[in-house]
């Protein structure tokens, strides 16, 4: 019997190490670059890369790319001229690629995510991009099947073919927030939401139908968002207590146990 007590005690501990956390827990965090606020989020495999706007400096316009785990920074470069604060957006495809817009000359860049060199641009004809989200699985790679992008000319969201930079979807509507993230497998937007009683991250079903609604982790608007493996990357200008940019990591697994048939259906929450 004590035998059979001792296995059931842990399984029951294995099945609890295992159970999903709130929706939009905070499981790890860490500050953004001195001087400046990651305005919009991409993740790959081994990399979480940030635009940021610094304050000062040479390069007003620049990515970085951070360990995930550490949150130390392994690599940065400035984004192709010019050099000014108009960039918006970022994503990222397994084909080694970062994409952000930029409102200024009205394109949209194809960058290699280890160098930032332009592979190729696409014009977007005045169509004003707030934030970017591939439709892809950065983790296992497979078939990039476009680039989703907020537009805030006009209030929508678009999906953009990444071979042609034509337009193969679009929504009219507004999710608000600034960057957003796809949650590949669901066919999931999230993006910021600031309204009178505060900040959060809402996650949409296109054409605009509200799944979910958690708190943002910090008491200001969300910018950058980006989805991996069951986690959302967020990034604020500051923190409860301080008012440095910080780079978080939330728990939204809630989201993948859902059945796709019962999508549209999760009870929105407010904490």
């Amino acid at each position: 019997m004590k035998s059979l007590v001792t296995a059931l005690a842990a399984i029951t501990s294995l099945l609890a190490g295992t159970a999903t956390a709130e929706l939009g827990a905070v499981v790890s965090s860490f500050p953004g670059p001195a001087g400046g606020c990651p305005m919009a989020l991409a993740r790959s495999r081994e990399a979480l890369y940030a635009f940021c706007k610094l304050e000062a400096g040479p390069a007003r316009a620049v990515i970085y790319r951070y360990n995930p785990k550490s949150g130390s920074v392994e690599n940065a470069f400035a984004l192709p001229p010019p050099p000014d604060s108009n960039y918006s957006g970022l994503a990222y495809t397994a084909d080694g690629s970062l994409w952000i817009a930029n409102s200024t000359v009205d394109l949209l860049y194809r960058l290699d995510a280890e160098t930032g060199s332009v592979k190729k641009s696409f014009g977007l004809y005045g169509e004003d991009i707030r934030g970017l989200a591939a439709k892809h699985n950065p983790a296992t790679g497979g078939p990039i099947l476009g680039i989703w992008a907020r537009n805030s000319r006009p209030k929508a969201v678009t999906l953009y073919d990444h071979l042609t930079g034509e337009i193969k979807e679009r929504w009219f509507w507004n999710p608000g927030g600034a960057d957003i993230g796809w949650l590949y497998g669901k066919e999931l937007i999230f993006a910021g939401l600031t309204q009178g009683s505060g900040y959060f991250v809402q996650v949409f079903k296109p054409p605009g139908e509200i799944v979910a609604t958690f708190p943002a982790p910090a008491p200001c608007p969300v910018y950058g968002c980006a989805y991996y493996e069951g986690y959302l990357w967020l990034s604020t200008s500051r923190t409860e207590t301080t008012y440095q940019a910080y780079i978080w990591q939330v728990d939204v697994r809630e989201l993948i146990s859902v059945a796709p048939t019962s999508i549209g259906r999760v009870k929105a929450l407010f904490r």
